[in-house]
């Protein structure tokens, strides 16, 4: 009943069931324009995984004005190692996630309503991210440096100028050259720093070591100052194409000390019948009075009483003691081994007599060279520096 007669010469229809005629007249406009697709990345950047690349598809007007555009109907994918898909096609929805590196091809296929069909392909590179797994620590050769350590802290030795230390890396990206940036900072002024670089070439391994010499002066060769410095690592990894992609940046590798003066001189006071010895705080830097740094200073003292020898003996000093005619010596000694001493004669309350004072210059001492700081009695220290008097052998005369 609904039935109509289509002119399409003229491009009229004779809407009319019983004879009577009646004619409309339109334009038909067919959508002969296929889906625009836009896959959002670059073919020539490298990603790091995993990423999901976002795709876009419309279906465009063919002209403005003109609604030819049916509409998108489907869409899906295709991921392969080669730039022609296999048409395992997958239903598209969101973006298109790859979680380990490589160099894939996406295609995407889209069908409007009217039945066009679009293809769009792009090659997408994927770097998977080197990453750190082994502390930093001294190398093997590199032990003679270093003169203490405590947890992921390293006191290097007072004559040490570099340490050579070392760390490994895994990458899946087995033809990648890991580059390398190191920097030591102090945690007292950030404009003390000294840095290094190095490249490792690739081994066929996923697992490879980095090894490094870093140096404890700055780049014109001015010594670092005593403090806590912090090594921070970064990581590139550049490609065969000399693309270099940023994977670890700024990590806190480990902690250097680096202490080449003696600590502040021990102060001995007496007072009300019991001896008192202050170890002062550092001045030199501030970073060096952190309570876990201090804990690897030794504080020593001993008190050698008048006609005793016995007592003759260094202790470690917890608390005051009382007083006696003795002469007490202290030993302050920071962990790299630097000394600082101070002497002082003590008389028992009552006793009567002065109070002497036995100065010391404070110099720096190593340990492990058994250097002790220079100790001069007071009135005699020109003698000492001018050497023996002649006068004392006229006797042989």
């Amino acid at each position: 009943d609904n039935a109509c007669t289509i002119d399409k010469e003229n491009n009229m229809a004779n809407t009319s069931s019983n004879g009577n005629a009646r004619y409309i007249s339109t334009e038909v406009w067919l959508d002969k324009t296929p889906p625009s697709i836009t896959i959002n990345a670059d073919s020539n950047g490298w990603y790091s995984a995993p990423i999901t690349i976002d795709v876009d598809v419309y279906d465009y007007p063919s002209a403005g004005g003109i609604s030819d555009n049916s509409g998108v109907k489907s869409a899906w994918y295709c991921v392969t190692d080669t730039e022609v898909c296999d048409n395992n096609w997958l239903d598209y929805d969101f973006g298109v996630t790859f979680n380990q590196g490589g160099i894939y091809y996406l295609h995407i296929k889209a069908v409007d309503f009217a039945g066009n069909e679009a293809i769009a392909s792009k090659r997408i590179m994927l770097n998977t991210n080197a990453q750190i797994v082994s502390p930093v620590t001294p190398a093997d050769d590199g032990l003679h440096t270093i003169y203490n350590k405590a947890d992921e802290l390293y006191i290097v030795k007072n004559t040490a100028f570099s340490t050579k230390y070392h760390f490994h890396v895994k990458d899946d990206d087995i033809f990648d050259t890991i580059k390398t940036e190191i920097r030591l900072v102090s945690q007292d002024n950030s404009k003390h720093f000294s840095q290094a670089e190095v490249e490792t070439v690739p081994n066929g391994l996923t697992m490879r070591e980095v090894i490094f010499n870093i140096p404890y002066t700055i780049a014109d060769g001015t010594i670092l100052p005593d403090g806590v410095y912090t090594m921070y690592v970064s990581l590139s990894e550049v490609k065969n194409d000399g693309s270099k992609i940023k994977s670890i940046e700024n990590v806190i590798g480990c902690e250097v000390v680096i202490k080449r003066n003696a600590p502040p001189t021990p102060d001995i006071s007496a007072e009300s019948g019991t001896v008192v010895i202050h170890y002062p705080d550092e001045t030199l830097a501030n970073s060096l009075n952190r309570s876990d740094i201090k804990a690897l200073y030794k504080r020593e003292y001993k008190a050698v009483v008048d006609s005793q020898p016995e007592t003759n003996i260094y202790k470690p000093y917890t608390a005051s003691f009382p007083s006696d005619d003795m002469v007490v010596t202290a030993l302050y000694t920071d962990m790299a081994g630097n000394i600082a001493t101070a002497s002082k004669r003590i008389y028992k309350s009552g006793s009567g007599g002065d109070d002497g004072s036995i100065a010391t210059d404070g110099n720096t001492a190593t340990i492990e060279e058994s250097r002790p700081a220079n100790t001069y009695y007071i009135g005699t220290r020109r003698d000492k520096q001018t050497g023996i008097n002649s006068s004392m052998l006229n006797f042989l005369n």
